[in-house]
C-alpha cells in the first residue's frame, strides 16, 4: 500500500493507492515492477449537503406546523430559526456518520 486517506468529517473523498512489488506463487517469490493503482471513492460533500437540506426542510415543516395552530398563520422568523436548527442537526448527523468507502472490483 502506498497511500490510504479517509474522507473528511463533512467533505472530501477517500483515496487508496496500491502498488505490487512482489508475487508469491508455488512457494517462490517473484519481484514485480508495477505502476501504482489509484482508486478514489465517492465524495462526502454531497451527502453532507443532502443531510443539511433535509434537516432544514424538516425544521421548516415542524416550525410551520407548530406556529399555525394558535393564530392561523406561521411566524416567518420562527420558521427560519427552526429551519436553521434543522440544518445544523442535519450537518451534525452527517459529521457523526462514517464516510463513503472504497470498492475495488475483482481483477482490477
Amino acid at each position: 500500500m502506498v497511500l490510504s486517506k479517509k474522507a473528511g468529517r463533512l467533505t472530501g473523498s477517500p483515496e487508496l493507492t496500491l502498488k505490487l512489488d512482489s508475487l508469491e506463487l508455488g512457494g517462490r517469490t517473484y519481484v514485480l515492477d508495477s505502476y501504482p493503482f489509484r482508486v478514489t471513492g465517492r465524495s462526502k460533500t454531497q451527502t453532507t449537503k443532502t443531510d443539511a437540506t433535509r434537516g432544514a426542510e424538516a425544521g421548516l415543516v415542524a416550525g410551520a406546523a407548530t406556529a399555525s395552530g394558535a393564530n392561523g398563520g406561521g411566524n416567518p422568523e420562527g420558521m427560519l430559526t427552526d429551519a436553521a436548527i434543522g440544518a445544523g442537526i442535519g450537518t451534525l448527523v452527517s459529521g457523526a456518520s462514517p464516510g463513503p468507502g472504497i470498492w475495488i472490483p475483482s481483477e482490477s
